[in-house]
């Protein structure tokens, strides 16, 4: 099983990338048709309807998956455009686009045949957008990923508008919670997603990739958190970039790119409140600590109370036996149980702070 290098660390997940179109040469002449199917009148002769079924783009195919390229009117000038994923990595998938990998995303595309461009123009001339920045984190409890998402949707900034503010997924085969929308997301109101990547793995339309690339076992606890800059021009310099180069954005530390995430998360959450320190274990009598330590053995093995009081005070006449099963509940309610509920809690604070929630 490969190491899970990627946990914790920030990186790009998927980005448009454009080039003037006069820079590239184009390899396959099909980027450049323009279809159309027309209704013609068969007696006047007269077109009376065009409908476009092929406008300057193609869809390459590569196994179990496909890459978008096209040719757009974009910073007021024609470009070729590719849409960039981090599939292109097949099984280095899950460590997301960056500075040590590019080349190879750029070997793939060029693989394709649709268009050329050096290594070295590829990054100083390919232009950005729509930008997707991801980070791993791992999350063991389904259930409790369930509460943490309940948590931070009650916790969400309240909108006005219908677009705004969170939306809430809990079903068996998708969970996750997002917050405004991908297409409008503003430095103002940023589209943030927390979403059970594992689930989504083995459940979503990119099940067949994710069977053939990955090992999926291996990410069955692993928790994805996304935010967008969809409209570079306006956001990215409010996130500290030069320029809407492939270089400059590649160039973002792991540590940059997360505070795109951190300012995400705290433009649409509440402050967090955390939870008050959890009490110490009392000091016990040596017959008591026997009985704390006896309960604690059971339990960590998956004993429900009521089984381990039972098996307990079986060999106790009636008297002793209500005594020391109310002695055991004792112990259970104010150390076991409060421990028990300290360690969810301190798993679900644990992400929280993975996420920058502060």
């Amino acid at each position: 099983m490969k190491p899970k290098n990627y946990l914790g660390l920030t990186s790009i997940d998927s980005l448009k990338l454009s080039f003037n179109i006069d820079e590239v040469d184009i390899i396959d002449s099909k980027l450049l048709d323009h279809k159309i199917t027309q209704v013609v009148n068969t007696i006047t002769g007269e077109i009376e309807q065009e409908k476009p079924i092929q406008l300057n783009s193609i869809k390459h195919q590569y196994e179990e998956y496909q890459i978008h390229f096209a040719i757009n009117k974009l910073f007021g000038e024609e470009r070729v455009v590719v849409l960039i994923n981090s599939k292109l990595l097949e099984s280095d998938y899950m460590n997301g686009v960056s500075m040590k990998n590019i080349e190879i995303v750029y070997n793939r595309l060029m693989e394709a045949n649709i268009f050329h461009i050096s290594f070295y123009d590829f990054l100083s001339k390919g232009m950005v957008s729509d930008i997707d920045i991801k980070k791993d984190v791992e999350f063991s409890s389904t259930e409790e990923f369930d509460k943490m998402t309940k948590v931070l949707d009650n916790s969400t900034i309240a909108q006005r508008r219908k677009d705004k503010g969170s939306n809430r997924f809990a079903e068996k085969e998708n969970k996750g919670i997002e917050w405004n929308s991908r297409t409008k997301s503003s430095h103002a109101h940023p589209f943030l997603k927390i979403y059970h990547k594992g689930i989504e793995s083995k459940h979503s339309k990119n099940y067949e990739f994710f069977n053939r690339y990955l090992e999926l076992d291996s990410i069955n606890n692993v928790v994805r958190v996304e935010a967008t800059i969809k409209n570079f021009s306006t956001q990215g310099a409010k996130y500290g970039f030069v320029d809407n180069s492939l270089q400059s954005l590649l160039n973002k530390s792991s540590i940059e790119l997360n505070e795109i995430i951190d300012h995400s998360v705290l433009s649409n959450l509440e402050r967090r409140i955390k939870d008050a320190k959890p009490k110490t274990l009392k000091e016990y009598s040596p017959t008591d600590m026997i009985l704390f330590q006896s309960l604690s053995l059971h339990i960590q093995n998956h004993h429900s109370i009521d089984q381990v009081i039972s098996y307990l005070i079986k060999p106790l006449e009636s008297v002793a036996k209500s005594r020391m099963k109310k002695k055991l509940l004792a112990i259970y309610e104010s150390e076991i149980k409060g421990e028990i509920a300290e360690i969810k809690s301190r798993n679900i604070s644990g992400f929280f702070n993975s996420i920058g929630w502060k």
